[in-house]
């Protein structure tokens, strides 16, 4: 395997590579059944995604096989008591260069990106089934903290983790807020007085 490049994405770097990318590293998923709603977006509407944030691209011998884009923002959530959070979004590795370490260097390359920035606290949503996804999730130190209503019979979880040495609350508050968040929305649902929302 060659060396492993991971840079800002620049002008070079095709859209339409990067949604190519994406469908084809979460083919497994969406074979499954799990809805992932920026594999079904344009290369356009991945651009506006983006926005004012920055996509991170890996490449091998010039060969895109890996992105993650991560946007900072304010918020008023909860397990953010700063204001401000570094969301992480379009994680993504070719399924030929899956267990190489591709996805750890692209996560340290946006902490990186928060913490020169102030931001102590990284979140991205997965859906509920994305079991793989969760599972890494726990081992590499996130929480889970929201929980969102979003296609037809389809939930989101949300994830956040310390870019520092503690959370800002412990882990079994964290549980408790996540466990009345996921009932209420589920309820409200059922009573046909929730909105989906994409994910």
């Amino acid at each position: 395997m060659g060396e492993v490049l991971v840079s800002i994405r620049d002008k070079f770097q095709s859209w339409d590579d990067i949604h190519e990318l994406l469908v084809y590293a979460h083919k497994k998923n969406i074979d499954s059944g799990i809805i992932m709603k920026t594999t079904t977006e344009s290369s356009e509407q991945l651009k506006e995604r983006v926005g004012d944030g920055v996509l991170f691209i890996a490449t091998i011998d010039n060969q895109l096989v890996g992105c993650q884009m991560i946007k900072i923002l304010h918020t008023s959530s909860w397990y953010a008591p700063q204001g401000i959070i570094g969301h992480i979004g379009l994680g993504a590795v070719h399924p030929e260069h899956q267990g190489e370490g591709i996805y750890k260097i692209l996560n340290e390359k946006t902490y990186e990106y928060a913490k020169v920035r102030k931001c102590n606290i990284v979140s991205f949503d997965t859906a509920e089934f994305n079991y793989s996804m969760l599972s890494l999730c726990k081992k590499i130190g996130y929480r889970y903290v929201d929980f969102i209503a979003t296609h037809s019979k389809h939930y989101s979880i949300i994830v956040a983790k310390s870019l520092t040495k503690d959370f800002p609350f412990p882990q079994w508050y964290c549980a408790f807020r996540f466990f009345i968040k996921k009932t209420y929305v589920i309820l409200r649902y059922k009573r046909g007085a929730i909105k989906r929302f994409g994910i």
